[in-house]
């Protein structure tokens, strides 16, 4: 007898386990409140109907910049019926802030390689709560801005009790804006200079600066200034000095001038096989007509004062380190042997 009252006492203890297994509901991690949400690893996504604001400006804002692989998201944290806008089967998004279904393009052909996907997967009923991913590879990564409408259907809260008729349901809208960065090493690219890279610039007298293949140079002239020559295929021979022999610049060395693609007046000297010898070419920056410059300052002490115009002498490196003109300097030297000659008889 004493063990049937055993035997009931431990049914009874299973049954009770059973009932608060029931009521507390499964996947509950021991010692939470009976109302918290069931642990899950995508809690940290944002849910988007908690989001502050009144309809329609109740949004959620995501950005993805180098500290992010992927993104996420919910429409909402209840089990209730959920309409994600444009469809994520169709690999369909919004493009802009605007968020209009007038702005839908293909994900895709917006950024490579960018997918979103949903977990669980596939049409689960109204009784699954969704996260939704946005994954992109960091090198395909461009300045853009998404976005992403959630309707959300809900019984409606305010409907009496025990009364007949079909529910009464409200359909929530909430937008998901995600701002999409650019890699921070690509924002300034060969095609978009840094603003701080130093430029010579010739506003007045004479500038002297250096060009080599490894150290391609970059000037520009004064405001109200236009470079001379005006082909970009043409120099001035700088071996007397003066500044004025204009010539082919590939009659010199294998080189080339590049005007700038941001319109601002810089131009590039690029020199793509050395001379042997270190080669003395010019620019001429003449001033425009009618063209003046508020920001113009004098020349430095000893600098060739030309009117209305700066003369930019430039030294391209040889692979030999000598320079040309060494050989014009001995020529005149020499043309001049008996000034010099009399000269020394003099002092002597």
């Amino acid at each position: 007898m004493s063990a049937l009252h055993i035997s009931m006492a431990q049914f009874c203890v299973c049954v009770g386990v059973i009932a608060v297994i029931c009521l507390t509901g499964p996947g509950r991690v021991y010692g939470e409140p009976p109302g918290a949400p069931p642990h899950s690893p995508d809690n940290g996504a944002q849910v988007c109907d908690q989001a502050t604001g009144e309809e329609p400006e109740k949004r959620i804002q995501l950005t993805l910049d180098d500290e992010k692989e992927a993104v996420s998201f919910k429409c909402t944290a209840d089990k209730t019926k959920v309409v994600l806008e444009p469809n994520p089967a169709k690999s369909n998004v919004y493009v802009g802030s605007d968020c209009s279904p007038a702005s839908k393009k293909e994900l895709q052909s917006e950024l490579l390689s960018a997918e979103l996907t949903e977990s669980p997967e596939g049409d689960q009923g109204d009784n699954t709560v969704k996260t939704y991913t946005l994954r992109l590879s960091p090198e395909k990564r461009k300045e853009i801005n998404l976005c992403y409408v959630c309707k959300i259907t809900k019984a409606s809260v305010g409907r009496s009790r025990g009364r007949s008729g079909p529910d009464v349901q409200e359909t929530t809208v909430c937008q998901v804006h995600i701002a999409v960065k650019k890699p921070k090493a690509e924002q300034s690219g060969p095609d978009q200079p840094h603003a701080s890279d130093p430029k010579t610039e010739c506003r007045s007298g004479s500038v002297t600066a250096t060009a080599s293949k490894e150290k391609p140079l970059s000037f520009k002239c004064g405001d109200g200034m236009m470079l001379t020559p005006t082909s970009l295929t043409k120099v001035f021979d700088d071996k007397d000095e003066r500044c004025e022999a204009e010539t082919d610049l590939q009659s010199l060395f294998d080189g080339e001038l590049e005007q700038g693609k941001l319109g601002d007046g810089t131009y590039t000297l690029n020199v793509k096989k050395p001379p042997a010898n270190t080669t003395p070419i010019c620019y001429q920056c003449v001033r425009e007509a009618g063209g003046t410059d508020s920001s113009q300052v004098p020349p430095p002490r000893g600098a060739g004062m030309v009117d209305g115009k700066c003369l930019l002498k430039i030294s391209v490196a040889g692979t030999s380190g000598i320079s040309s003109s060494a050989g014009l300097s001995v020529r005149h030297l020499l043309s001049g042997g008996g000034v010099a000659a009399a000269l020394l008889f003099m002092a002597v």
